[in-house]
């Protein structure tokens, strides 16, 4: 019973991970790093400016070129968003009306031209 107990708890560890989509904690600009179907997205923020720059798997930048996304806040019950337009050379940048708080959702959405849009979650801290 013990090693079933065990088990279940290491699977819900995993699959908990799994869909935070954390990779590796911090970027090489210093923000946090998650997954994003074929990208690494590093997610900055300072007050109501936000910053993300995109990565291949192996962490090698991305060119944000062709590139669309929003920035979607969750928190207190309400929803903010944000449009990412992209810059030279792998990264986007919006403006949100107000900082968040922690304990906020963040989801980035990235849309490659032509291509299917793929989603980076945060918990703001």
């Amino acid at each position: 019973m013990r090693k079933f107990v065990i088990a279940i708890v290491g699977l819900v560890t995993a699959a908990s991970l799994a869909f935070a989509g954390d990779v590796s904690g911090k970027g090489p600009n210093g923000g946090r790093m998650a997954d994003a179907g074929n990208f690494h997205v590093e997610f900055l923020s300072k007050g109501n400016d936000v910053v993300v720059h995109v990565f291949d798997h192996d962490n090698r930048p991305v060119s944000s070129a062709g590139l669309s996304g929003r920035l979607t806040v969750q928190e207190k019950g309400k929803t903010r968003t944000a449009d990412l337009k992209p810059e030279d050379p792998n990264r986007l940048t919006g403006t949100l009306d107000a900082p968040f708080d922690t304990g906020a959702r963040i989801i980035i959405s990235l849309t490659p031209k032509g291509g299917k849009p793929t989603q980076a979650r945060y918990t703001a801290n």
